[in-house]
């Protein structure tokens, strides 16, 4: 007799992701030490990730809760990852992600502020006629008969 169990298989197709299969593809191939990557991978890595994420909401909404609270904060993420030493690896990650992010979105208003300045085409535009509210694609085909 054999000590070794029989493992059901896997079926991958089954398998149904929210995160898609393409992104976290490409998150993977961003590691130069990996080479390729089968599909079945991929599709492990994506529902480990909904299952790690899951677990950090619901123990930062529980987090919330317990501080009387319906909303999750950061503050509530930190002190999960503070707390649990199954998160301990993320302490201070999301401090430099956060810092990016808004260092990020600074620089797009920044840039959206400049694109949004006000200029002479503006003045145009303010008297430019306002389309109707419906338009008929087959109108210049009416027009002809």
């Amino acid at each position: 007799m054999s000590d070794v169990e029989e493992v059901d298989l896997v079926d991958f197709d089954a398998i149904k992701l929210q995160f898609p299969f393409s992104k976290i593809r490409g998150i993977c191939q961003l590691d130069p030490d990996l080479d390729g990557i089968s599909a079945e991978a991929v599709k492990l890595i994506g529902k480990a990730t909904e299952y790690f994420i899951e677990e950090l909401a619901t123990a930062s909404y529980t987090q919330a809760i317990l501080e009387k609270r319906k909303t999750v904060n950061k503050k509530d993420i930190d002190k999960v990852i503070e707390i649990d030493p199954t998160f301990e690896f993320l302490e201070d990650a999301l401090d430099e992600w956060l810092e990016d992010v808004l260092d990020k979105t600074t620089e797009e208003d920044k840039e959206n502020e400049e694109m949004t300045a006000p200029n002479e085409t503006d003045e145009v535009m303010d008297e430019m006629v306002p389309l109707p509210a419906t338009i008929n694609p087959n109108s210049h085909v009416e027009e002809l008969f």
